[in-house]
């Protein structure tokens, strides 16, 4: 069984550095021409990554996460769901039911 216990995240890697990246085609001199980036340290970056993976982990060992969530899942990509959706709505066509979607973004 695996545990996991955060009883402190340092402060150093809470930290980013911001920078600004000018937009494509925009005025320079105006200040909603840029795109604030943050840049997160790179310790905490890879403790995020190893938490994430330990979370998932057990996520899936336990069949907590349904099949038909795709975002942010390995070998889950849009076009499969879209493969699922059209099959769904398709199977639908003989005239006996209807079929409704919802799109949240």
């Amino acid at each position: 069984m695996l545990y996991i216990y955060i009883y402190h995240f340092p402060q150093t890697c809470k930290q980013a550095r911001v920078i600004s990246i000018l937009k494509p085609g925009k005025d320079p001199a105006l200040l909603s021409s840029y795109r604030p980036i943050s840049l997160l340290d790179t310790i905490g970056k890879l403790f995020e990554k190893i938490l994430l993976a330990r979370i998932l982990h057990i996520v899936n060992e336990r069949g907590l996460m349904r099949d038909e969530q795709f975002g942010f899942r390995p070998r889950h990509r849009t076009s499969l769901q879209l493969a699922h959706l059209f099959e769904r709505i398709t199977r639908n066509f003989d005239g006996k039911r209807l079929t409704g979607a919802v799109f949240l973004d």
